[in-house]
């Protein structure tokens, strides 16, 4: 899991530094991948929920909101070693074959986290 979610960051993170000019790449590439997480995680929520017959309310995502706005808030601010990950990593995957197939699975790794979200909200309202 800990290989799968750095390549997310390295593909996110070189992405936003080729195409998007940002000085701080490293920190979008984690924050797009952690609100990825919190998406996915509050659409398995709502499943459960529904499951049992509750409604995901304001109030519970808040709740569920919080933490992962902090955790967020604390991995760019203390982790003190995204750019030497980021440059491990880019040494790491420099020759690695199918770049674009890889960066496309990514990009709908993110994309997907939202549609999940929203069609799970749409079809449940």
């Amino acid at each position: 899991m800990k290989n799968l979610f750095n390549y997310c960051f390295y593909r996110i993170a070189l992405f936003y530094k080729r195409h998007i000019p940002l000085e701080d790449y490293l920190g979008q590439g984690i924050f797009l991948q952690i609100f990825a997480i919190l998406l996915y995680s509050l659409t398995l929520l709502e499943l459960v929920l529904r499951f049992y017959g509750l409604k995901l309310t304001k109030g519970m995502a808040i709740i569920f909101l919080v933490p992962f706005v902090i955790l967020t808030i604390m991995i760019n601010r203390i982790f003190p070693r995204k750019e030497e990950l980021f440059n491990e990593l880019s040494l790491k995957y420099q020759h690695e074959k199918h770049k674009w197939i890889k960066g496309l699975c990514v990009c709908l790794y993110i994309i997907m986290s939202f549609v999940c979200f929203l069609s799970v909200l749409l079809v449940f309202r």
